[in-house]
């Protein structure tokens, strides 16, 4: 019987070698001056340091969110995008589910090899205490040079210390700011160790042979995934919301309820309409299905986006984030809907129309909201914060009052306000509800005066088959969501520069 000797097979994952790294502010002040360290696969790794010591933006240049002044940062040259996820100082759950939920949604939108036994862990901490269950410990002085780079008990035998607690007492008592730096630099091109220091010196091997190089690269999560993931749990989010689900679904109960009061019954009446009544039911509906839709997506990007930003630097895509958006909200806006015709319809408040026209008249409404609410989400993504979200509504709702053609008919407009018309999104919900409900066969045959003279003021507004209104519509709802979209890449260019 005989034995083979084995060797453990190199672990799979991915390093980070830096090299030389500087990084400096505005008029040239150094934050961080020449850095060289590597760290292998599977090492937890503290920075300390006092505060100013550039700890943040080492660990932001290591990360790739700060490309370096001077100096690089490689990823054993197999790091894709998405490989790499960073926690922020920032409120960066959402409060309202619970936090094994929280935790729950945020490792099914990452790769697994991120949170595997092999993923790198840099962290830094002003409890100096956690330092000793790290693997290695990085030190910065005060001008965010490299004082120490090694293991808590190295760096405790390098400075002298029984605990590190005391390091930047140490490091203040030194009689030149670098003399710790200089003295560590000398000890590692004097000595250097074999061990788990020595990656401070040289970079850490890569991997080869024995271990696949596309396997140690994490893949992002795809698409579809991360939209079913975000879709579910915004859905979460909102079920368990009260107050938030009590406003979506109570404010259009109480708009209901001021149509009921505000207009009589049987306006669209054949025998004896009224003209003037018939005109601001169909538009109050079209205003009605706008601003639902505008109010539901007005808040939901701006408040959160430290959430956002940490997402995307675990690689998740703005497409299905937007699209996720979309699917939970868009959903409760057909219910809406359909509950405002429902009732509208119930109490004589539309015309007498059959199955076919009431679905054109639901479809016309809904696509009113879908093209709010992206209206809503783009401008949520625009801002910083909900104040300046809510300072939007009134902007966004007066020219959807003033110029859809209601109060004043667009070819009775000033030529300015007539242009300005072809952008208001609820001016073609208006108009075709118009057409489908039949004013302009009710205004003209029905018998009131007012019908005649007001159908010449409108023109040719209701006279445009309703598929045009729908296509025009759902052009709106691309447009801003694609807008939107470029709104959230724009500013994560702009956090990364």
């Amino acid at each position: 019987m005989t034995t083979e000797q084995t060797t453990s097979p190199p672990r799979a994952g991915v390093g980070i070698v830096a090299q030389r790294l500087g990084q400096s502010v505005r008029g040239g002040r150094p934050i961080l001056d020449d850095i060289s360290l590597g760290i292998a696969p599977g090492e937890l790794v503290a920075i300390i340091g006092a505060s100013g010591a550039g700890k943040t933006t080492l660990l932001e240049t290591l990360a790739g969110i700060r490309v370096p002044t001077t100096g690089s940062v490689a990823y054993d040259g197999v790091v894709t995008a998405g490989a790499i996820g960073v926690v922020p100082q920032d409120d960066i759950i959402h409060r309202e589910l619970p936090l094994a939920h929280t935790l729950r949604y945020a490792a099914r939108l990452r790769p697994a090899r991120l949170a595997g036994p092999a993923g790198v862990v840099v962290l830094t901490t002003h409890q100096v205490t956690d330092v000793e269950h790290c693997d290695r410990v990085v030190v910065l002085t005060r001008q965010g040079r490299l004082a120490f780079a090694g293991t808590p008990a190295a760096a405790r035998d390098f400075f002298g210390l029984r605990s590190l607690v005391e390091v930047h007492l140490r490091l203040d008592e030194a009689a030149h700011p670098a003399e710790w730096p200089a003295r560590f630099a000398e000890q590692r091109q004097a000595d250097p160790p074999a061990g788990p220091t020595q990656r401070d010196a040289d970079p850490p091997a890569s991997t080869s042979g024995d271990v696949d190089r596309e396997a140690q690269a994490p893949r992002r999560v795809g698409r579809l995934r991360q939209w079913a993931v975000l879709t579910t749990r915004n859905a979460e989010i909102v079920a368990r919301n009260r107050l938030t689900l009590a406003i979506l679904l109570g404010s259009p109960l109480m708009v209901l309820g001021m149509f009921a009061l505000l207009f009589r019954p049987g306006a669209f009446d054949p025998t004896r309409p009224s003209p003037a009544v018939t005109v601001m039911i169909l538009f109050w509906i079209a205003f009605g299905g706008f601003f639902f839709g505008l109010t539901y997506g007005l808040l939901q990007i701006c408040t959160e986006l430290p959430i956002l930003r940490r997402e995307r630097l675990a690689g998740v895509r703005l497409a299905p984030y937007l699209l996720a958006k979309v699917a939970v909200l868009l959903p409760l806006l057909a219910l809406v809907d359909l509950a405002l015709l429902g009732v509208l319809r119930g109490i004589d408040r539309l015309p007498p129309v059959g199955g076919a026209d009431f679905a054109a008249l639901y479809a016309t409404v809904l696509l009113s909201s879908a093209a709010a609410l992206a209206l809503g989400l783009l401008c949520s993504a625009a801002v910083s914060d909900a104040a300046q979200a809510t300072l939007l509504l009134p902007m966004l709702c007066f020219p959807q009052v003033l110029f859809v053609g209601a109060i004043l008919p667009v070819p009775a407009m000033a030529v300015g306000g007539q242009w300005l018309s072809y952008a208001m999104s609820n001016r073609w919900a208006f108009e075709g509800l118009g057409h489908t409900a039949g004013v302009e066969r009710l205004w003209r045959d029905g018998g009131s005066p007012l019908g005649p003279p007001l159908l010449a003021t409108y023109g040719d507004s209701f006279a445009r088959p309703v598929w045009v209104n729908w296509l025009v519509l759902g052009g709106f709802v691309v447009l801003f969501l694609i807008a939107t979209w470029a709104v959230l890449a724009r500013r994560d260019s702009r956090a990364a520069s």
